[in-house]
């Protein structure tokens, strides 16, 4: 009797694992498959990300590019050279390489960070000893 009363706790044992590791696969990896599209932020901003690795941008305001001594805070448009979805331990993260933007007078490479089903850049606000801001974007439903 000992010995099913041992088998029987294997069995249990190994249907705990089974279901547990199935209920941490739930696609918690994004990939560049769910990135590739258009996001957008309420303010009217969007960033659209092509699956050849180049991307767009609306309404951007360039103060997400924590350049110093830009006094000009004005919403720019145009095209990325191109972004790479990176994944670490930490979390998963956007870079993406911009082409010269004239408004601050450099060609910035900036960080899109990604949280659940949002992208957000970080910048420090204008405003002395404040946090930093936070810039998000969701994804818009394709057509």
């Amino acid at each position: 009797m000992e010995r099913a009363t041992i088998a029987g706790r294997f069995v249990l044992l190994l249907a705990i694992l089974v279901v547990s590791s199935l209920a941490g696969c739930e696609n918690s990896t994004i990939r560049n498959k769910d990135i590739i599209g258009t996001w957008v932020n309420e303010s009217g901003a969007e960033i659209r990300f092509e699956a050849n690795g180049r991307f767009s941008y609306r309404n951007l305001p360039t103060a997400i590019f924590n350049s110093d001594g830009v006094k000009v805070r004005v919403l720019i448009s145009g095209d990325g050279e191109y972004w790479n979805l990176q994944l670490e331990d930490t979390g998963a993260s956007i870079y993406l390489q911009f082409g010269w933007i004239d408004e601050i007078k450099k060609r910035p490479p900036e960080i899109l960070y990604v949280t659940g089903n949002n992208l957000y850049f970080t910048y420090v606000p204008e405003i002395k000893g404040a946090y930093a801001g936070q810039f998000y974007f969701e994804k818009k439903p394709e057509k």
